[in-house]
């Protein structure tokens, strides 16, 4: 069902935009929610470097001692909450 909402959401978005905003801030505002996806890949990928890097000792910074096991199940409880 995401995908059929987001398909109808992404036309939608820029005709919002291109109706309401001035047009010197168009862009800027059709940017900003379609970085989202982007900028959580991003995050995800120096986020699952850091637990996968940080050995079953290392409590100190991240308490996740269940290694790249427990940031993959992390992504895929994320993933389903906003799908």
């Amino acid at each position: 069902t995401f995908y059929l909402n987001k398909g109808g959401l992404w036309p939608a978005n820029f005709r919002f935009w291109s109706t309401w905003a001035p047009a010197a801030e168009r862009t800027t505002l059709i940017s900003i929610p379609n970085s989202g996806p982007s900028m959580g890949t991003i995050i995800s990928l120096i986020m699952g470097g850091l637990f996968c890097t940080f050995s079953l000792n290392d409590t100190i910074l991240f308490p996740f001692r269940y290694g790249w096991t427990y940031f993959f199940y992390l992504l895929g409880k994320t993933s389903v909450l906003f799908h």
